[in-house]
């Protein structure tokens, strides 16, 4: 069949997000560290092929070995930072439990710094734009409708709440308007019943449903404020928290309607995964799967591509009509910017700078090692 050795390539080639997958373990890389262990507990050993030296000469990395261990919840992790059994916690650390890491680094044996995450959003709304219902597509797919999902949220309100004031409302994504929202809604025909919430086209009460996993400690209040909101224009929104496990198989089989998740940009990736995927898969098919995205759609799905291969000058460009996109069709929730991320690392654990923003304390990890 066509494409079948392009399937088969794929599936034997391990791409940067793949290094921590099973497939991984044999596979040549120019990694720091190759994966020698899969499961529960992943073990990882220092790469003897891997490129780089040091300024006397050193061959990277200093540190030999990491061991990443996979718990039931965030709670737990929190345990571990607490006790001291976590080396670096990388983004799993709370904001809100910032003065109670200061209160036991003493006893723990670790530090407690606070960095800004420009690398990616904090929490973000994707709604499934191609979920197999039709009464759902013709609400969420009209552009009116996110456009009043956008103008109900309350980001000061996420920002104060959510993040303690460590955080921006989304300047791209305007300011807070219910009557706007309240108006677009009702341009749509979306009429309120008795029990004071719209009906969709089929004229039944609209419902749709935010499933989200585990994955950081903000989901939660996140998809509580933004529901309340959502309700004050009299749209019958809920949210329910699902296991990872359960979240992936959703996704996987079309089934969530809306979810919660991070974008780390270009915009593309999530919002591919997430609130379009027949679409992406049509476009990266190249229209053997999936379903033929609107124009407007596949120019964005373009302009996100060509952003990655065009010189400097002409990207800056393109990236101001993809923000310009994102303003209008409003493609995802973006809610909240300049957020801040807290890091707990042990104390002898060396080269590790407390500046820049979040993600950057992965960039050198090569460089790490520990004092005696």
């Amino acid at each position: 069949q066509p494409g079948e050795w392009v399937n088969l390539f794929d599936l034997k080639d391990v791409t940067n997000w793949e290094v921590t997958n099973p497939e991984a373990i044999g596979f040549p890389m120019l990694t720091p560290w190759v994966q020698v262990k899969s499961g529960d507990i992943q073990e990882y050993e220092r790469n003897p092929y891997y490129f780089k030296i040091d300024a006397a000469g050193n061959q990277l990395p200093y540190i030999d070995r990491i061991t990443s261990t996979f718990v039931q919840d965030l709670e737990m992790v929190q345990m571990k930072i607490l006790s001291g059994e976590i080396d670096h916690s990388y983004e799993y650390a709370i904001m809100s439990k910032v003065p109670l890491y200061k209160e036991n680094e003493e006893k723990g044996n670790f530090r407690t710094m606070v960095k800004t995450m420009l690398h990616r959003t904090a929490v973000d709304l994707y709604i499934n734009l191609t979920y197999d219902d039709d009464n759902f597509r013709k609400v969420v797919r009209d552009v009116r409708f996110r456009q009043a999902l956008n103008l109900a949220v309350d980001k000061d309100e996420l920002v104060d709440t959510v993040y303690y004031g460590y955080a921006k409302p989304a300047e791209l994504m305007g300011s807070r308007d219910v009557d706007m929202a309240n108006k677009l809604l009702d341009e749509m025909g979306m009429t309120k019943g008795p029990d004071g919430f719209r009906k969709g086209p089929d004229g039944k009460t609209f419902e749709m449903t935010i499933e989200y996993g585990p994955h950081m400690s903000d989901f939660v209040p996140t998809a509580e404020i933004i529901v309340e909101n959502f309700r004050e224009v009299g749209l019958n929104i809920n949210s329910k928290q699902i296991s990872t496990e359960l979240q992936g198989t959703r996704m996987a089989a079309n089934e969530l309607e809306a979810s919660l998740f991070w974008c780390s940009g270009p915009v593309m990736g999530e919002w591919a995964d997430w609130g379009a995927d027949k679409w992406w898969r049509w476009y990266t098919s190249h229209g053997r799967e999936g379903e033929e995205p609107p124009a407007e759609v596949l120019e964005f799905y373009q302009m996100v591509d060509s952003i990655r291969t065009v010189p400097l000058e002409e990207a800056k460009k393109v990236d101001q009509k993809i923000r310009e996109s994102m303003k209008k069709n409003v493609w995802f929730l973006f809610m909240t910017q300049d957020n801040v991320q807290p890091v707990c690392i042990n104390k002898k654990l060396m080269n590790f700078d407390d500046g820049g923003f979040a993600i950057a304390q992965s960039f050198a990890g090569e460089q790490w090692w520990f004092q005696k």
